[in-house]
C-alpha cells in the first residue's frame, strides 16, 4: 500500500508541478485553454497558484500526512471544478477526460494516503 502511495503521490505532484508552473508563466497553451472556457488569463494563474500549492502539500503530505489528503482532496475537488466547466462549455468528453483521469489520481491518492 505504502508502495503505491509513494508512487501515484510523486506521479500527481510532478504533473500539478508542471502544470501549475504553466499557468504561472502564461504559456501560449494555457492562455488558449483560458480563453476557451471564458477565464481571464489572471484566473488560469490563480488556478496554477492552487495547483502548485496542492503540489507542495501532496510532498509535505509524506512527513505529515494530513496535509496530503487535504492537498489531495483539494485537487479532487479542483478537477471536479475543470469537468464541470468543461461540460457546460459543451466540450466533449475527450476534452475532460484528462482531468477525470486526474480527479480519480487525487481521491486515489486520498485514499491511498488514509490507508498507508
Amino acid at each position: 500500500m505504502k508502495l503505491a502511495y509513494t508512487i501515484v503521490t510523486i506521479a500527481l505532484s510532478v504533473s500539478f508541478l508542471v502544470f501549475g508552473i504553466a499557468k504561472l508563466l502564461r504559456v501560449p497553451a494555457m492562455r488558449n485553454l483560458a480563453e476557451h472556457v471564458n477565464f481571464s488569463v489572471n484566473s488560469y494563474v490563480l488556478i496554477g497558484m492552487l495547483e502548485l500549492a496542492a503540489a507542495a502539500g501532496l510532498l509535505i503530505g509524506f512527513a505529515y500526512r494530513p496535509l496530503g489528503i487535504a492537498a489531495a482532496g483539494g485537487l479532487f475537488l479542483l478537477m471536479l471544478g475543470a469537468i464541470v466547466v468543461l461540460v457546460r462549455n459543451g466540450d466533449k468528453p475527450k476534452d475532460w477526460a484528462p482531468a477525470l483521469v486526474f480527479g480519480v489520481l487525487s481521491a486515489a491518492t486520498a485514499g491511498l494516503a488514509i490507508a498507508a
